[in-house]
C-alpha cells in the first residue's frame, strides 16, 4: 500500500494530525477534489500495483482524477483507490455524491463503497453529477469508517469532486463533528468565548459566554450570532426549523432562516423568543415564498435582541439544530369541523371523575367562550412576567463584513446552571410540566406541554400544565382551549387579559391542522395499582376501576379485555397499558 503525503503548493509538508475530522463544508472525505498534496493525491491510499494507472489530470483548468484500466483488471482485480479511518460515521442518512465519466469503459466499471453500502452509477461519455442517499445502520468507529472507490472493467475513467456528507439540509446540527458547518461570530467590542461543551450534562453543545452584549439597540443585535451558509431552500416547498436552547440567565434570542447578505429577506418569518436555565425546544413550520435560494443563511442571533443590552455575565447553548421539509396534510383532513364536537361530549367521561376539584365544569372546551367567563381577571398579574417576547420582529440588516474572529477560544468559565433536573418522579396523578416547548405559529410564540400524562380525568387546559404565549409583544395567558382527541390538536379558545384583536389572531392561528400537536401518556397499570374488578353472577367480568393518585377511574369497555385462563386483564389503549392478575 502506498501513502501519500498531503503537501502545501508552497511545497511545505502538512501536518495533518493523527486523526482526520470532518471538513469546515461537512464533507468527510479529504481531497475529493484531487487537487492537494503530492500528485494531487494527498490523502488517498492506493496499492503499489495500481500507481502507474492513476493520475491527476488539468482538464479545462480543473484537477479531475484520470484511471487507465488496462485489459486485466476485473471485479477480481480491480484498480482501488481508498481512504481509512475516517471520522466515525453515526447511524443515519448520508449522502454521497461526485462527478464521473468514462471515455470507453464499461457504464458499471465505477463502483464507492462506504459504510457497508456500495453504489455503482451508469457512466457515460459526457461528464455528469452523480447522487446516492445511503443509511448507516449502526454507528462506525474510526477503525471502520473507509471509503473505498474501485473500477473493475478496463477503459478511461475520470473522477472529481467525491463527497460524502450528513443527509441533511442543516449540517452538523448535533455538534458532534464540532463546529464543522457553523461560523460563530463576535463583534470586536463584545466581550464573548465559545466551545463546542459536552460538559456540564451537555451532549456536544454550541456554548457561548458572553459578558457583555454591547449594543443598545436592536439594529446592532447581530453583534453575537452563529451562521450556517449555503442552505438550499426551494420555491413553494414546506419546512420545519426546530432546535434546543438555554440560557444561564433569563434572556431573548433571535433566529431565522434569511438571505444572505442583499436585502437580507427573513424567509422563515421568525424572530425573538425567550430561553432560561431549562431547555426548550422551537420549532416552526413555513413556505418557501422567495425564490429559491441555495445559499440560504440559518442565523441565530444573541447579541441585544429588540435592543435589550445584557451586562450581566451568561452563557447561551444551543443544540440538535435540524431543517427537514415536510409534506403538505391531507386537505380532507381540514373540513372535519363536526369531528371535535364527537370527541368531546361529557358523557364520554365517567361521572364519578366530576368532583374532581381540578376540573371546573366551565372548562369543557366543547362550549361556547360567553363573555362572562372573563373573570379570570387575577390571572394577568401572574401572567405578566419580565420579558417580552415579539415574534414578528424582522432580523436586523447584518453589514457586509461579517467578520469571523480569528481565535476560538474556550471559556475559562462556561458552566451550565448547577439545577437542571428533571423531576425523579413522574407520578400518574401530575401532568407533567417539564417538558415545555415552545412553537412558532405564525407570528406568535406559544409555549405549552405537549406530551401528557393519563391521570384519570378529562384532558383540559390543566391537563397541558400553563400554557404562555407571546403575540404583539405581549404575554397572555391560555385560559380556554378545544381539545380535537382523534387528530390530537389543541385550538386556544381564549386568553386573558381580554384582547379580542389577538383573541381572533390565535384562534385562527392554532385551528384545525393548525393546531397545537400533543401526545398522551398511557398510564402503566401494574400489580401494585388499585384495581377493583367487578363480576357477575356468571363469572363474566363486567367493569374494571383504577385508583389513579386520587382519582378513581372507570375503564371503557375498549380499554381492556379479560384473559379467562391466566385471570389476566390487559390494558391496551391510549390511556392505559400494562397488565393486572386478578386474585378472586
Amino acid at each position: 500500500m502506498f501513502l501519500l503525503k498531503l503537501i502545501h503548493k508552497s511545497g511545505e509538508t502538512i501536518d495533518d494530525g493523527d486523526a482526520k475530522e470532518i471538513r469546515p463544508d461537512g464533507n468527510y472525505i479529504y481531497n475529493g477534489s484531487f487537487d492537494q498534496g503530492e500528485a494531487r493525491l494527498g490523502y488517498w491510499e492506493i496499492p503499489e500495483k495500481d500507481r502507474a494507472s492513476i493520475s491527476v489530470t488539468n482538464k479545462k483548468n480543473s484537477r479531475v482524477l484520470k484511471v487507465v484500466a488496462s485489459e486485466n483488471v476485473s471485479k477480481d482485480n480491480p484498480i482501488k483507490l481508498s481512504e481509512s479511518e475516517l471520522s466515525p460515521i453515526s447511524a443515519g442518512k448520508y449522502e454521497l455524491s461526485f462527478d464521473a465519466y468514462t471515455e470507453d469503459g464499461a457504464e458499471n466499471a465505477l463502483t464507492v463503497k462506504i459504510a457497508d453500502n456500495e453504489y455503482t452509477p451508469k457512466l457515460t461519455k459526457e461528464n455528469k453529477h452523480f447522487s446516492e442517499k445511503i443509511t448507516a445502520e449502526k454507528n462506525l468507529d474510526r477503525k471502520e469508517s473507509n471509503v473505498e472507490i474501485l473500477f473493475t472493467e478496463p477503459g478511461t475513467y475520470y473522477l472529481d469532486n467525491v463527497f460524502l456528507s450528513e443527509a441533511a439540509l442543516i449540517k452538523n446540527g448535533s455538534f458532534n463533528a464540532g463546529l464543522s458547518g457553523f461560523t460563530p461570530y463576535i463583534y470586536d467590542s463584545v466581550k464573548a468565548d465559545y466551545v463546542v461543551d459536552n460538559m456540564n450534562g451537555n451532549d456536544n453543545a454550541f456554548a457561548i459566554t458572553i459578558e457583555d452584549t454591547v449594543a443598545d439597540t436592536d439594529d446592532n443585535s447581530w453583534y453575537v450570532h452563529l451562521n450556517q451558509d449555503g442552505v438550499n431552500l426551494e420555491k413553494g416547498k414546506k419546512y420545519r426549523i426546530s432546535f434546543k436552547a438555554k440560557s444561564t440567565i433569563e434572556r431573548l434570542i433571535k433566529y431565522s432562516l434569511q438571505e444572505f447578505e442583499g436585502s437580507w429577506t427573513n424567509y422563515s418569518n421568525t424572530g425573538s423568543v425567550e430561553i432560561g436555565p431549562e431547555w426548550k425546544t422551537f420549532s416552526h413550520e413555513f413556505t418557501m415564498e422567495s425564490e429559491s435560494d441555495p445559499n440560504t443563511r440559518f442565523n441565530i442571533t444573541m447579541g441585544s435582541v429588540d435592543g435589550k443590552r445584557i451586562q450581566e455575565k451568561h452563557s447561551v447553548y444551543i443544540d440538535d439544530i435540524v431543517l427537514e421539509e415536510v409534506g403538505e396534510e391531507p386537505a380532507k383532513e381540514e373540513p372535519a369541523k363536526e369531528e371535535p364536537v364527537k370527541e368531546e361530549p361529557a358523557k364520554e367521561e365517567p361521572a364519578k371523575e366530576e368532583p374532581a376539584k381540578e376540573e371546573p365544569a366551565k372548562a369543557d372546551p366543547t362550549k361556547e367562550e360567553p363573555a362572562k367567563e372573563e373573570p379570570a381577571k387575577d390571572e394577568p398579574a401572574k401572567e405578566e412576567p419580565a420579558k417580552e417576547d415579539p415574534a414578528k420582529e424582522e432580523p436586523s440588516k447584518e453589514p457586509s463584513e461579517n467578520k469571523v474572529p480569528s481565535e476560538n477560544k474556550v471559556p475559562s468559565e462556561n458552566k451550565a446552571p448547577s439545577e437542571n433536573k428533571a423531576p425523579s418522579e413522574n407520578k400518574a396523578s401530575e401532568p407533567e410540566t417539564n417538558k415545555e416547548v415552545t412553537v412558532v405559529k405564525g407570528d406568535a410564540s406559544i409555549t405549552y406541554n405537549p406530551e401528557i400524562v393519563f391521570d384519570g380525568r378529562k384532558i383540559s387546559n390543566k391537563s397541558f400544565g400553563k400554557i404562555t404565549l407571546t403575540y404583539g409583544g405581549k404575554t397572555y395567558n391560555a385560559s380556554k382551549i378545544k381539545v380535537d382527541k382523534k387528530r390530537k390538536k389543541i385550538k386556544i379558545l381564549k386568553i386573558t387579559p381580554a384582547d379580542r384583536k389577538a383573541q381572533k389572531k390565535i384562534k385562527k392561528l392554532t385551528s384545525g391542522k393548525n393546531g397545537l400537536d400533543y401526545t398522551v401518556k398511557a398510564y402503566e397499570v401494574k400489580d401494585s395499582s388499585e384495581v377493583k374488578a367487578i363480576f357477575n353472577k356468571k363469572g363474566s367480568l363486567t367493569d374494571v376501576k383504577i385508583k389513579i393518585g386520587d382519582v378513581n377511574y372507570k375503564c371503557k369497555k375498549n380499554e381492556f379485555e379479560y384473559d379467562k385462563d391466566s385471570s389476566n386483564i390487559i390494558f391496551k389503549s391510549e390511556n392505559l397499558t400494562g397488565s393486572y392478575k386478578v386474585s378472586k
